[in-house]
């Protein structure tokens, strides 16, 4: 027996805990409200341009949220509201350039996050790039998100080492 329905452009499978309304202008209106969002643990918005994230208070349980490729700014990252039960944020591919905004709001909307990825934005330095100071450079980055969200036990592609996360205790004030 298939459950699956589609409100708008949006799927929900009865059976799961999986959401997926990508490739959309996303607006939290467009959910139907005959059905309960409040047992969804996966939503999966990428590829959907987000100006505004208030809307995911309808989505209290979220275990895992992925935004990549939304076109996110800081202004939207600071619309995001209190996921309590949030472990995992993919925000690969946005337009974030202010790393101490985007790690500030995250730790304070998401105070239980386990799982950070921040690829391909302003604020991450691209490991493919043939800068003279990458290494330097992304080692700073990862010191400067696992001092500012603690919580954190992997950082876009690698685990959070014991060792990081001494230094980076020890060297950010």
């Amino acid at each position: 027996m298939n459950s699956r329905k589609s409100y708008q452009h949006f799927e929900h499978d009865n059976l799961s805990t999986t959401l997926s309304g990508s490739k959309n202008n996303w607006n939290h209106s467009l959910f139907d409200n005959s059905f309960n969002y409040n047992n969804q643990y996966i939503l999966d918005l990428s590829h959907t341009f987000l100006e505004d994230l208030s809307g995911l208070v309808d989505f209290p349980f979220l275990k895992a949220l992925i935004l990549n490729n939304c076109s996110l700014t800081n202004k939207a990252i600071s619309t995001l509201p209190e996921l309590h039960h949030l472990e995992t944020l993919s925000l690969n591919k946005n337009e974030l350039y202010d790393i101490s905004l985007t790690c500030e709001h995250i730790k304070s909307s998401c105070p239980n996050l386990r799982h950070l990825s921040l690829h391909l934005n302003p604020i991450c330095p691209d490991e493919l790039s043939e800068t003279f100071n990458l290494s330097y450079d992304y080692e700073r980055y990862r010191n400067y998100c696992i001092r500012k969200i603690p919580t954190l036990a992997f950082l876009d592609s690698s685990p959070v080492t014991l060792k990081e996360k001494m230094y980076a205790n020890n060297i950010i004030n």
